[in-house]
């Protein structure tokens, strides 16, 4: 990470996050210096929406990532996180080898989030893209 952003814009960057998520009892610990290859997450997020652990896996992804600090890139953390959710260690593969989950939606970062079954937002975006997007889709 320090490739991509010094050590000030970084400090800058938790400062904001943790202002923003305080008022939801969100705390993000900083940076380790390296972003998570964060694929084999979505492909496990995408199966578990089939299945009764989407909501289980998601709040274990986010708090692992951002309060724990913990590299969900990493097969055995991904594991693990799945299988407090409630997802088996077949599951996890499966999930794993079927890149379809992903592609039809044309998901190319994370977060993506669909909105209204069709506009997505992709990558970090502000308050204000998520804002027009509702009101776009007559959500606001």
């Amino acid at each position: 990470m320090s490739d991509l952003f010094p050590l000030e814009k970084r400090e800058q960057y938790f400062l904001r996050l943790n202002e923003m998520g305080k008022d939801y009892g969100i705390v993000f610990k900083r940076s380790n210096g390296y972003l998570a290859n964060s694929r084999r997450a979505l492909l496990l997020g995408e199966y578990a929406k089939s299945t009764n652990s989407f909501e289980a896996l998601h709040s274990a992804l986010f708090k692992a990532y951002f309060t724990e600090g913990k590299d969900i890139g990493d097969c055995e953390v991904l594991l693990q996180l799945a299988k407090s959710a409630g997802l088996s260690r077949e599951e996890v593969e499966q999930a794993w080898q079927n890149e379809n989950l992903i592609h039809p939606a044309n998901i190319t970062a994370v977060p993506t989030f669909e909105i209204n079954g069709g506009d997505y937002i992709v990558g970090v975006r502000s308050y204000n893209a998520f804002r027009e997007a509702l009101h776009k889709a007559g959500r606001l």
